[in-house]
């Protein structure tokens, strides 16, 4: 294996900060090209236009001391201090940093940035994650946020109009403080689960009629009760979550047979090699509950359950749902339900 490291100029004999450093870029390195081969992976079998690119975009990663930065652009390029590397098929340097806040992120308003600490930290922020594997199936759902927001006319355009009105964390704290709201919401996330279960077309209409009805009737009582709208936002939420949240479950249930990833198979210590429990043993029952459970930022929830029930339903959606300007899940059902 050809050894992957940032570009020295060295002088007498290396340093064990040479040396450890060397082991550090080669880590980031083919981390990021673990994470890339993932994110083909996911885009040739379950949503191909994903992988266009393998980057639109950077890609950050922090470590302690260091900030990553993938597919640099010039802006970056031209930073004092960037140390350029050498990593096979992924352009990438090196910068000195101080910040440690933990962050997994995409800047929709920021260039589509995704931003995100390393595998370590993730291990100590995010309960239950052990592993490389499952800090790679996170950088994937920022980068399929990314890939989103190359849609400049569609939804980017959609999401940076709705949050000037009502911002994802305001509603979150609506859904807590209103209880009508969530006793709605956790009602239609029963109901879409159960079109999702229903052994046919009649029972998957008669729970998608009730379950359309109850979400005007929120919608309607919430305009009364704060004023304004957030009908688009609850829309682009529930678009934006639902593709990142199906790439994210198709890779954690197809974890356990895909072939270990050479290069990091006893180099990197967080690397399982895809034996863990958490990922021999996922299902949406287990580990992937939190997937179709609402939380109060319920478009995950409902995103994800809707998109699922599109392709129950036979409904073709991947050329529109991000370039279309009106595209939403309850138009869609609207239209099944006519034709059926």
């Amino acid at each position: 294996m050809a050894r992957l490291f940032c570009l020295f100029i060295l002088t007498g004999l290396m340093p064990s900060r040479g040396v450890a450093q060397k082991t550090s870029d080669r880590l980031t390195c083919v981390r990021i090209q673990y994470v890339l081969a993932l994110k083909r992976y996911v885009a040739q079998r379950y949503w191909p236009s994903f992988d266009r690119k393998p980057l639109y975009q950077e890609l950050h990663i922090r470590t302690p001391g260091y900030l990553y930065v993938a597919n640099p652009s010039r802006t970056t390029l031209a930073q004092p201090q960037v140390v350029p590397c050498r990593c096979e098929g992924v352009p990438l340097v090196r910068k000195a940093s101080t910040d440690s806040a933990f962050v997994m992120a995409t800047g929709f308003t920021s260039n589509l940035v995704v931003d995100v600490s390393d595998a370590e930290a993730a291990t100590r922020f995010i309960p239950g994650q052990e592993t490389t594997e499952e800090w790679a199936v996170i950088v994937v759902h920022e980068l399929m946020h990314q890939y989103q927001g190359t849609f400049g006319k569609g939804i980017l355009r959609r999401l940076l109009k709705t949050i000037s009105v009502v911002s994802q964390d305001s509603l979150g704290a609506i859904f807590r403080n209103y209880d009508t709201l969530s006793r709605s919401v956790r009602r239609e996330n029963q109901l879409l689960l159960g079109a999702l279960a229903a052994p046919n077309s009649q029972q998957t209409r008669d729970s998608l009629t009730i379950y359309l009805r109850l979400k005007r009737a929120h919608r309607a009582y919430m305009r009364e009760r704060i004023g304004k709208s957030f009908d688009e936002l609850e829309d682009v939420h529930e678009i934006l979550e639902s593709g990142t949240r199906l790439v994210e479950y198709h890779l954690s249930k197809d974890l356990k047979q895909v072939t270990p990833f050479q290069p990091l198979v006893g180099f990197d210590p967080l690397y399982s090699s895809n034996q863990v429990e958490a990922i021999r043993q996922f299902s949406l029952e287990t580990q992937g509950q939190y997937l179709w459970n609402v939380s109060p930022k319920y478009g995950y929830a409902i995103g994800f359950n809707s998109i699922r029930l599109l392709e129950k339903l036979g409904i073709s959606y991947q050329d529109r749902i991000y370039a279309r300007r009106r595209f939403s899940f309850e138009r869609e059902f609207q239209r099944w339900i006519r034709a059926h």
